[in-house]
């Protein structure tokens, strides 16, 4: 498994393949968050996995895709749930 990069070294914005319960391509929120599209049954919706720390998160590792999101969806970054441009973008993202 690819490890996890210092929190320090991950950027905000930026979209990852991650390895935790839920997520599997996420953007970073420029704290300890990544948000990415979570399927529950029929259901897909945004959800937030935090980074592995000593006491809590699930993501595990991050692989750096080279890829921002658009400049203005930044600010959606602090309250990114059920905000449809963010879910189009990170839907639509191929990751070569």
């Amino acid at each position: 498994m690819p490890s996890l990069p210092p929190l320090s070294d991950l950027i905000k914005g930026r979209i990852y393949i991650v390895n935790c319960r839920n997520l599997q391509l996420a953007v970073f929120n420029g704290e300890i968050g990544f948000i990415g599209i979570r399927k529950k049954w029929n259901d897909r919706f945004l959800d937030t996995e935090d980074y592995y720390g000593p006491s809590s998160g699930t993501v595990r590792s991050a692989i750096d895709s080279g890829i921002d999101i658009p400049d203005h969806l930044i600010s959606v970054l602090e309250n990114p749930y059920g905000n449809k441009e963010l879910f189009d973008f990170l839907d639509n993202v191929k990751i070569p």
